[in-house]
Order: structure tokens, then sequence, then C-alpha cells
């Protein structure tokens, strides 16, 4: 996936896993907040499947409820109403599950292209701006 730079807010800052946490938790959820904020950032052109049969499985596996957790403790506001991914399964945490499809043209494809949450996903910005300033005012260890 790509993202111009108006949608780092949306991303940044990563969240926050529990220690021991599969190394998985934290994509699977960046692509929570993806499918509900930036539908229209992520293409795959063209639709290509593959599969690594050498490889491994992941050491502390995808868990579901861990990832769910993770969600509500990074991203759910109660007092915005916000709330992404409360029905987390694990179809959501493969990508590839819903492709788009294959258009003859790309204005048929734009078509196809959800727009940006962006009232919706609102909560995600000013998370990022009080991340930012946190960043700038903490001291840095040297």
């Amino acid at each position: 996936a790509a993202f111009k730079r108006d949608k780092v807010p949306y991303m940044l800052p990563y969240a926050t896993l529990k220690e021991g946490s599969s190394q998985w938790t934290s994509q699977a959820s960046l692509f929570c907040i993806m499918r509900t904020c930036l539908r229209s950032s992520a293409v795959f052109v063209p639709y290509v499947a593959g599969l690594n049969p050498i490889h491994h499985e992941y050491a502390r596996g995808k868990k579901v409820e861990e990832i769910r957790e993770t969600i509500a403790n990074n991203y759910h506001d109660e007092k915005a109403g916000f709330f992404p991914c409360e029905d987390y399964n694990a179809g959501h945490i493969e990508p590839y599950q819903n492709p788009t499809g294959v258009f003859a043209t790309s204005a048929e494809l734009n078509e196809h292209i959800p727009p940006t949450e962006e009232e919706l996903c609102e909560p995600m910005k000013e998370r990022f701006e009080r991340w930012k300033h946190e960043q700038l005012v903490l001291p840095r260890l040297e």
C-alpha cells in the first residue's frame, strides 16, 4: 500500500503492544485503520496472489482476541464515538480477502474506489496531533 503525506496522521503513531504480543498484531491493527479510514489508498494492480510453501508460521500466531484488544486500547475513542473494527475477525487479517476485482479502464476502477472517511476518522488525526506534540516537547535521551 502507498499513502500520500496527508494520510500520515491516520497511520501514526503505531499501536502500542503488550509485551509478548504476536508480531502480527501491529500489522493487523494497521489493517483495521486502513479498512476503516483509508480504503481508497490501498490498491493492488494487477491482483497477484502468491504462496511461499516454506513460509514458517508466526511464532506467537495470529490471535484475533489480542488484535481486538490492541485496536480497542489504541484506537477506540469513547468521547468521539469512534470504535473502528469492533467486529474484527479472522477474515480481516488477510488483506487480500476481498480484492477489488479487474476493470478494463482506470475510469471504471475509479468508480469503485470509496472516498476516504476523513470525518469519521477525525479522532485518528487528533491522536496523531497529541503524539506529535509529545514528541516535540519531551526531552530526548542522548
